[in-house]
């Protein structure tokens, strides 16, 4: 760089503002929080014509750049990393382009290894979520610079079925880690007047248990092996809690009756429709035949 140019960079930011209090509290936390990331790994690209480039270490530290590939691809394999190398590189490309740039190349290899993939196959889905992202987003730019509603909507088509494909892919990542599990962590229990609460190993009866004193589900008793602790309050929800150690067995009640309340209902409703149909037909047998007549008209031809 020669002095000409030095001097006019130096008359340029001179002529910029101060930072404000804010930003330089930003810049400092920015700061901090890049020295506590590792470097992800990057390499020199060299192009040899023909869609032919030479991958090698930006450094004179070759073997460690080897290890950081292999570690990015998630594989002891040097034929898998050469092979997801490879992928990223054509997907990474832009369109027209003979082969990728190094900036191109190295930004595909960030994003692989900052999720740093345990094995293949989570390096290979990694690559999918790159390759949705960088197609979904160039489907949205040539949208948005079309000149055709016909074009912009088949673009915008494109780019939304990619982030789809983007979001079911990482979902797919997240169940891949955890192993399809989910753990819900229950800290607290507060149970107010008028309601019941259940702590420790709940078990249900589910269909394998056969039907009981009328019921589908529910057996007579479930113990429950407490060992937790129960808060309760009073009616003031808001109000100091009452800590209550549990560590005996309940006995619960049924969680359905015997007999079902619409069966009961029903039961009664038709008890009561039988019951005043009796009573009519015995007041219309007790009333004298001239007042049981005299309601009916004769048609004489």
């Amino acid at each position: 760089m020669t002095s000409d140019k030095l001097n006019k960079m130096t008359a340029v930011a001179d002529q910029r503002r101060e930072p404000t209090p804010g930003e330089k509290e930003a810049a400092v936390v920015a700061t901090a929080r890049r020295e506590s990331r590792l470097d992800r790994v990057q390499v020199a690209m060299t192009n040899k014509g023909s869609d032919q480039y030479q991958i090698s270490s930006p450094h004179s530290d070759e073997a460690g750049t080897h290890f950081q590939l292999l570690d990015a691809v998630g594989t002891s394999s040097p034929a898998f990393a050469d092979y997801a190398v490879t992928s990223l590189a054509n997907i990474a490309r832009s369109r027209g382009q003979e082969a990728v740039t190094e900036t191109q190349m190295n930004a595909a290899l960030a994003m692989l290894d900052g999720y740093k993939p345990e094995n293949e196959m989570e390096a290979m889905l990694v690559a999918q979520v790159f390759t949705c992202f960088d197609v979904g987003m160039d489907m949205a730019r040539r949208a948005k610079q079309s000149s055709s509603r016909e074009m912009m909507d088949s673009c915008m088509t494109a780019s939304t079925k990619m982030m789809r494909t983007l979001n079911a892919t990482v979902d797919t990542l997240s169940k891949l880690r955890r192993g399809g599990s989910q753990t819900v962590r229950v800290e607290h229990v507060h149970v107010y007047n008028g309601g019941q609460a259940i702590v420790g190993n709940v078990g249900t009866g589910g269909g394998a248990i056969r039907k009981k004193g009328g019921q589908s589900h529910a057996a007579k008793t479930v113990p429950q092996a407490a060992t937790a602790t129960v808060s309760l309050s009073g009616s003031n929800a808001a109000g100091p809690f009452v800590q209550i150690p549990v560590d005996a067995e309940w006995s619960m009640p049924d969680a359905r009756r015997d007999k079902p309340r619409r069966a009961q209902r029903q039961s009664k409703r038709v008890e009561a429709r039988r019951s005043v149909a009796g009573d009519d037909r015995d007041a219309a047998e007790d009333r004298p035949s001239e007042l049981r007549d005299a309601g009916s008209v004769r048609l004489r031809g």
